[in-house]
């Protein structure tokens, strides 16, 4: 059996530019031209493990490139680079908590993006995601057929904290309709309010 290599050696000038490029792009160019001319180009399929010698080169190549990898020069130290991606993903981060269609009542309380976790209880989350007990959250998912407290009122947590007549004793002041937002993230952000959520 006979077995033909035929190998093109592509090689660049040392100079930086549009030399570099152009020339790199001829290179491609004619490679494209060549291996478009040869029609005795075949691709196959062969064992591993069995002594062809050019499999097993590529298998040590491979080996080696793993082990060792390619030398990266970076321009500026890592952690640099590091800030600079966690300062952009915390950019890009805030756009889509900005600019969601989902969350919005978490966005009130929360508008920042941080990468270190806010402090809250698992009351205080049900009650500001209004994901729990409320008639409205159980009547979205066809758990109860009406959305309303047992005083026939919109059963949602605002309701609840502010004027149903089940929790007197843990009302907090209801807020106008355009302060809503303002009054959701005041409350989280005062531990009175908080612990009457608790």
């Amino acid at each position: 059996m006979k077995y033909e290599v035929r190998s093109i050696v592509i090689k660049a000038p040392e100079d930086q530019g549009e030399r570099k490029v152009s020339c790199l792009l001829d290179c491609l160019y004619r490679t494209q031209e060549i291996l478009l001319k040869s029609t005795k180009i075949k691709l196959g399929w062969i064992k591993a493990h069995v002594g062809y010698s050019g499999n097993e080169a590529a298998d040590v190549l491979a080996k080696k490139a793993t082990q060792e990898g390619i030398p990266t020069i970076i321009p500026a130290p890592r952690n640099h680079i590091k800030s600079l991606l966690q300062k952009e993903s915390i950019i890009r981060s805030q756009k889509e908590w900005d600019n969601g269609e989902t969350g919005r009542s978490v966005h009130n309380v929360l508008p920042k993006v941080k990468t270190i976790p806010t402090p809250c209880q698992r009351p205080e989350i049900i009650f500001v995601t209004g994901h729990g007990p409320f008639p409205t959250y159980l009547k979205r998912f066809s758990i109860r057929s009406r959305d309303s407290c047992g005083w026939g009122n919109l059963g949602n947590p605002l309701h609840y904290a502010t004027s149903c007549l089940f929790t007197t004793s843990y009302h907090l002041k209801k807020p106008p309709a355009d302060l809503e937002p303002l009054w959701w993230k005041r409350v989280m952000n005062n531990n009175n309010s908080r612990a009457k959520i608790n």
